[in-house]
C-alpha cells in the first residue's frame, strides 16, 4: 500500500506539469509562491483565469459555482461513481462553492454538503493510475501512468464530449472549455467506467 501512495506523489507531480492545469491545478499550483523568510508566510499571486483559458483553450461557457444547478453532493458524486465501478476510490475535493479550502480532503459518501470539483485516484487491473474527475457535473479521466511514460508528448484526458470543465477558485467559477491540441488531447467515449479504464490500460492508449 505505501509504493501505492508514493507512485500516487509522484504522479501527481507529473500530472501537474502536464498541464493538468487546464482541469483545476490551475489554482492549485500556478498561484503558489516560495516560503518567505521576511513573513513567515507562503505567499500567493493571482493568475488571470481568462486570459489563462482564452491563451490555452476555447472557452465554451463561464458559470459561478453558487448558481450553478450541475453541481452535486457529495452522497451524489459518491454513488455516481461507485456505479461507474469506482466504489473502493476515495473521493477528495479541494474547495467549497464559495471558493474556499474545503475543511476535510476526504469525503464521507453520506454527506449532502456539496462541492464545486471532486476527483479520485484509479488503480487499473494493470496498475496504472488514473485519475477522475467530476467538475459541475463532467465526468473526466485523466491516464495519469500513460502520461508521465509520454511526458514528451501532448497530454491526454478522456471524456463524454469534447468539452472539459474548469473551476477557478478565486473568482468562484466554472469554465467548459475545449483546450487547444498542441495542449492536452480529449478522448471522447460513450461512459467513463473502471470496466473502460482496465480495457485501456491493458490494451494501450493511441
Amino acid at each position: 500500500m505505501k509504493k501505492k501512495y508514493w507512485i500516487i506523489a509522484l504522479i501527481s507531480i507529473s500530472t501537474a506539469a502536464l498541464l493538468i492545469t487546464l482541469i483545476f491545478y490551475l489554482s492549485a499550483h500556478n498561484r503558489k509562491k516560495p516560503y518567505n523568510e521576511e513573513t513567515k508566510e507562503t505567499e500567493f499571486t493571482a493568475i488571470d483565469a481568462d486570459a489563462y483559458y482564452q491563451e490555452n483553450a476555447t472557452i465554451i461557457s463561464k458559470t459561478p459555482a453558487d448558481q450553478s444547478d450541475k453541481v452535486t453532493a457529495k452522497s451524489v458524486t459518491v454513488e455516481l461513481l461507485t456505479q461507474r465501478g469506482f466504489g473502493d476510490c476515495e473521493v477528495l475535493t479541494y474547495y467549497s462553492t464559495d471558493g474556499d479550502d474545503s475543511e476535510d480532503s476526504e469525503i464521507n459518501g453520506a454527506s449532502s454538503n456539496v462541492y464545486p470539483m471532486y476527483y479520485a485516484y484509479y488503480f487499473a487491473s494493470n496498475e496504472d493510475i488514473w485519475t477522475i474527475e467530476v467538475i459541475n457535473g463532467i465526468v473526466t479521466a485523466y491516464p495519469a501512468s500513460y502520461n508521465m511514460y509520454h511526458s514528451d508528448e501532448v497530454p491526454v484526458i478522456f471524456s463524454e464530449s469534447d468539452i472539459i470543465c474548469g473551476y477557478d477558485e478565486l473568482t468562484n467559477q466554472f469554465y467548459e472549455i475545449i483546450p487547444n491540441d498542441s495542449v492536452m488531447k480529449i478522448k471522447t467515449v460513450d461512459k467513463i467506467t473502471s470496466e473502460l479504464l482496465d480495457s485501456l490500460s491493458e490494451g494501450g492508449i493511441e
